[in-house]
């Protein structure tokens, strides 16, 4: 299951959420927080019985012509696989996708208590495309799934744009009501 999930979630170079509103119903079970960046839009969302994935890009891009990219994949079969193996598995196919390309960690530890890594994978030419493909990832093993958050671009960010995203990753994180140390926030009902 680990290998058919990365592989899905690797193979185009780079190949479900839990948002909190006013509106929504407290939850139940464990979920990711991750809000719609200002800026952006949900423009593709899956689910079934493996997987959610929820696709954002900047208003004025589509999921099929994008620079940008924000996106969310829940695997719900996978909470007991390590992050650091999903980030193996992850590394090789992106370095056959992209001979020459690299993996920087940025971060290894808990988030909430749950095991967590984020590091960067870059790609200076995607063969597909031709342009470059700069990824940052979030994994968190949560005890129902396995949580991805990727931040993806076209094109080589500046160090602000690093910055702010690597600050948006960080502030990701998984809630679970039945878990006192991670409480889902407070929601409004109107």
């Amino acid at each position: 299951m680990l290998e058919k999930a990365v592989h899905y979630f690797c193979c185009g170079l780079v190949a479900a959420i839990a948002f909190v509103t006013a509106a929504a119903a407290q939850p139940e079970e464990e979920n990711v927080l991750v809000p719609v960046p200002n800026g952006y839009k949900v423009d593709f969302q899956r689910n079934d019985n493996n997987s959610r994935v929820t696709e954002m890009v900047p208003v004025n891009e589509t999921g099929k012509n994008w620079t940008e990219k924000l996106t969310v994949r829940v695997f719900y079969r996978l909470a007991d696989v390590a992050p650091e193996k999903f980030k193996g598995q992850l590394e090789q196919l992106w370095s056959k996708a992209c001979p020459g390309s690299e993996s920087k960690p940025v971060k290894t530890g808990n988030d909430g208590g749950l095991p967590s890594i984020t590091w960067m994978m870059l790609c200076k030419s995607n063969p597909s495309t031709g342009k470059p493909e700069n990824t940052w990832l979030k994994v968190i093993q949560g005890a129902d799934s396995l949580y991805v958050v990727e931040k993806a671009y076209k094109f080589t960010p500046t160090k602000a744009q690093e910055k702010q995203w690597l600050a948006f990753l960080d502030k990701v994180s998984v809630c679970d009501p039945r878990a006192p140390e991670r409480p889902c926030p407070e929601t409004k009902t109107p």
